[in-house]
């Protein structure tokens, strides 16, 4: 909740002023009415009076309070169900945040010839690809963005679990006989509407295309990250070209876990 030591200025000033502007019209009307009151009815004189004038102004107070309250909620309704371009671009910005996340892809080898060939079994498999995948990168605290036929796209925090995650990932399907190709970039991404642009997805991507099955690719950024955290062996590739990537980085492949 928003203190009000924490406003700015300039709508600490428009607080004041529309306090101020109520209390002068809540006296003003309160004195309006006991006036007109005292005209009708015999004067009242001393204490009794006084507690007359404070009744009169607490009922306009409430009266003036419960109005506002209700002005208040219809003027939400109607910036809800008519927004300005103001507030509509406000909300894009809100929802539209960028952040530095390693992007995991991965793609099953032989998927459109098996598909072809058959069709049920394929599928299957690719449910239990996809249903393992899902596991043990939720495992891993990340999260899966999105799927695309056999193709699937991840997210996490950390480029250390997103790199432990895709060796538990390729360790599972050696006993499923399940090859699959992944690429793990560390990139500055924008995040919308649950979806994830930018240049660091298209070089993960790119890294899961030129990947060998059954291996894991990584940028050198996530390199950085990981080398003396994670208890695996790591083959430098040199640079590779990347479709439609102006600068492709440097590529390293994940070996065998160290004993």
């Amino acid at each position: 909740m928003t203190s009000f030591k924490s406003l700015d200025m300039n709508r600490k000033v428009k607080f004041f002023s529309s306090f101020a502007f109520l209390t002068f019209l809540t006296i003003v009307l309160s004195a309006f009415a006991f006036a007109q009151d005292a005209v009708d009815a015999p004067k009242e004189e001393g204490i009794g009076g006084l507690f007359k004038l404070v009744a009169v102004i607490f009922v306009f107070a409430l009266v003036i309070a419960l109005l506002l309250l209700i002005f208040k909620g219809l003027w939400k309704w109607i910036r809800f169900l008519f927004p300005s371009k103001k507030a509509i671009e406000e909300e894009q910005d809100e929802d539209r945040k960028r952040k530095l996340s390693a992007i995991m892809f991965t793609d099953m080898k032989g998927y459109s010839a098996e598909m072809g060939k058959d069709e049920e079994k394929t599928l299957k498999k690719a449910w239990r690809y996809e249903k393992a995948l899902r596991s043990i990168i939720k495992d891993h605290h990340g999260r899966v963005v999105k799927t695309i036929g056999d193709a699937i796209m991840g997210d996490f925090d950390s480029a250390v679990n997103a790199v432990r995650s895709a060796a538990a990932i390729q360790d599972f399907l050696k006993k499923e006989d399940i090859m699959i190709r992944i690429g793990i970039h560390l990139g500055d991404v924008v995040h919308k509407a649950g979806d994830i642009f930018g240049e660091g997805v298209n070089i993960a991507s790119r890294l899961e295309s030129i990947c060998e099955p059954g291996s894991i690719y990584i940028s050198e950024d996530v390199y950085n990250q990981v080398k003396g955290k994670v208890k695996v062996n790591f083959e430098s590739l040199g640079s590779k070209p990347l479709k439609n990537i102006e600068s492709p980085p440097k590529v390293y492949r994940i070996g065998k876990e160290k004993k």
